[in-house]
């Protein structure tokens, strides 16, 4: 689990997009700035939601959006790798 305070990036445009975040606490939001540097919001999330730039994640680029931490918080970071492995694994129903 990693703890976030507020104001901090979890992701900025030109990083590697290496996780999907899944929120046990606090407030985040995805967003973009187009090329007059105007803030697009895509996406707010809270507890139990997931997130991430992706796009990038899922093409293992680098992010072209912003994560950032409007409340303190706590998430769980899960790799691409990770989230295969996952997908791989048995299913019970």
């Amino acid at each position: 689990m990693f703890r976030t305070p507020k104001n901090q990036y979890l992701v900025q445009q030109g990083d590697e997009a290496k996780y999907e975040y899944l929120i046990m606490s606090g407030i985040f939001t995805v967003f973009y700035l187009d090329q007059d540097g105007k803030e697009h919001i895509v996406q707010f999330a809270t507890e139990n939601w997931r997130m991430s730039d992706y796009i990038a994640y899922f093409n293992q680029k680098h992010a072209n959006m912003y994560v950032l931490c409007m409340e303190p918080g706590e998430v769980l970071c899960l790799t691409f790798e990770g989230r295969e492995q996952l997908s791989l694994g048995p299913h019970k129903m």
